[in-house]
């Protein structure tokens, strides 16, 4: 049924897939393969609500396990998702040692690297004052300033009042982080509205297709902005609830979207 919708696509879209605990990794294998000729393939080592009951060996242990089973059909490795979130860990330094662990086994399997760091427009949005981005982009070590891939996270309904930025808004952060992170391309990495795992109640269609209809059609003015270190990116984090397995209602407007980028 994924692969139905991703075959549709008039482009050849990047299919993120995230690793969970306790699936097997024959299990991602069939699905990887399975998607790999149709799709470029996103791997991310475990979701941010993953992340804080794992040790940085045991998401090491996960990186060469997945290496291990599929690794040639990986295009890029997001060794680590919306860092500058305290539901991670108790500390930037807690955070950092364990994309620390999981960037160093990619590296050494000669993989690309991407990051994802979460966009907060106002103190609403965030309780430490550590997860301010700028903040803690200064506690990263300089090692993972060499990163091939730096997104950023947008959620309008993380924040109290919710956050609406611009293209502008968004062009200008990431610009400023382009001078932290030279080699990296850079991007979107997720949008959504809230879902059916979420701690508040579920967006309407209407409200879903105004997000995507927004930052997807952000596109032009951001790469006129940014330049060529802009690669695009809008992961639909519900992408399979909102498009594959609810008679696909999302996937017409993210398929016009995306033929339009």
């Amino acid at each position: 049924q994924t692969l139905s919708v991703i075959r549709s696509s008039e482009k050849k879209l990047t299919v993120r897939v995230v690793i969970r605990p306790n699936v097997s990794m024959d299990e991602y294998k069939q699905a990887i393969e399975t998607l790999r000729p149709h799709a470029y393939i996103m791997v991310e080592i475990l979701d941010a609500n993953n992340w804080a009951p794992a040790s940085a060996e045991s998401l090491s242990n996960l990186a060469e396990e997945a290496i291990e089973a599929f690794g040639d059909k990986v295009d890029i490795w997001e060794v680590g998702n919306e860092l500058n979130g305290s539901w991670l860990g108790a500390s930037p330094q807690e955070i950092n040692q364990k994309v620390e662990a999981t960037y160093d086994v990619v590296k050494r399997h000669g993989g690309r690297t991407a990051i994802t760091l979460n966009y907060w427009s106002h103190r609403g949005c965030y309780e430490k004052s550590w997860e301010n981005l700028d903040s803690y982009v200064g506690t990263m070590p300089e090692k993972l300033h060499q990163v091939d891939y730096m997104f950023l996270s947008v959620y309008e309904f993380s924040c109290n009042p919710a956050q609406q930025p611009s293209s502008s808004d968004l062009a200008e952060t990431l610009k400023s982080l382009g001078k932290t992170f030279p080699s990296a391309k850079l991007g979107i990495g997720e949008i959504a509205a809230n879902g059916p795992d979420d701690e508040k109640a579920e967006s309407d269609l209407a409200t879903k297709k105004r997000i995507a209809k927004r930052y997807y059609g952000m596109h032009n003015e951001l790469t006129e902005a940014v330049g060529s270190r802009y690669v695009g990116g809008y992961f639909w984090w519900y992408f399979y609830e909102d498009a594959v397995t609810r008679d696909t209602h999302m996937w017409p407007t993210l398929k016009n979207l995306l033929n339009k980028i």
